[in-house]
């Protein structure tokens, strides 16, 4: 069998959907091997769909901007790099083992992931304090994920009174996901990994289409994926960076050295009038809705 060497060193979400082209790419008759990051290793040998993971370089390179910023899904634009056009979704999900003691009843069980980090991927804190008040006060059981905020200002936001499992391995990860019924994060890596399990997505997208980055589900998983879209008229901007004219009008941000495009578009607002509103703007009201929405096929 002819194997297929790619390379996608991080982050998290990037190379879950790397895994998942890994999974389409099996299916038309290749083995696969996966050059990552080591933080990466325990979950790609996970995947069943990978023959070989390591460390290093060589390989297809799955790492520019431009699979971000692509027009298409994630997994697609890599897939159609490497040569690959793949139209069932069931060849394109993230597939992990993994194994869980599951709990009788996930129909009222939320699990948050309340991100911090690039500002147009943090939903204010406030916010996700209230949301989690109203899932208590409506019956609903609140946990929530993360990790400790470090010296990137990266992390998860403390919320004091609610069962939190911060640093979970990916694996364990997903084994917590399966005991609820719907995750809720903004645009994020475990949003992919909640793709493997049958634990509903609940995502919120700012400068990306959900459409686009929300995992590939099997047609046999009880998870479905539910977006909230921010109200911010230049929805989804990551297109817009192709605009000469609109980047030029915002000031034109220079590459630094060694900085890539979505670090720059972490740091940049294509809306000038609200910068960041896309975040500071969406309503508790909107994502308790889909939340909500979300659940009620589980009771």
């Amino acid at each position: 069998m002819t194997t297929i060497k790619i390379n996608r060193q991080g982050g998290l979400g990037d190379v879950a959907m790397a895994l998942c082209a890994a999974h389409a790419i099996h299916e038309n008759g290749y083995g696969v091997e996966l050059v990552t990051h080591p933080d990466y290793h325990l979950l790609a040998s996970a995947c069943p769909f990978v023959s070989r993971v390591s460390s290093g370089g060589g390989g297809a390179d799955l790492n520019p901007a431009k699979y971000g910023l692509a027009p298409i899904h994630q997994v697609d634009a890599y897939l159609a790099d490497l040569g690959f056009m793949e139209p069932d979704s069931n060849k394109k999900t993230l597939c992990i083992t993994h194994s869980t003691q599951l709990v009788a009843d996930i129909s009222n069980r939320v699990l948050l992931h309340p991100g911090v980090g690039d500002a147009n991927r943090t939903w204010p804190i406030e916010k996700w304090a209230e949301l989690a008040r109203r899932l208590r006060e409506s019956g609903r059981y609140v946990a929530l994920i993360g990790k400790r905020v470090d010296e990137s200002g990266k992390g998860a936001l403390v919320l004091r009174g609610y069962d939190t499992h911060w640093n979970l391995d990916h694996v364990n990860l997903m084994n917590l996901m399966e005991n609820f019924g719907v995750f809720v994060s903004t645009d994020s890596g475990p949003i992919q990994l909640a793709g493997a399990t049958n634990c509903s997505v609940v995502g919120i997208y700012s400068v990306v289409r959900g459409n686009n980055r929300l995992p590939y589900r099997s047609t046999l998983s009880r998870g479905k994926n539910y977006e909230v879209s921010c109200a911010c008229p230049e929805h989804p901007c990551y297109q817009k960076m192709h605009n000469e004219a609109l980047w030029a009008l915002r000031g034109a941000p220079a590459l630094k050295a060694g900085q890539s495009l979505n670090q720059v578009f972490s740091e940049w607002c294509v809306n000038a009038n609200d910068t960041y509103g896309c975040m500071h703007n969406l309503s508790v009201e909107a994502v308790h809705a889909v939340i909500n929405k979300a659940l009620s096929p589980l009771t």
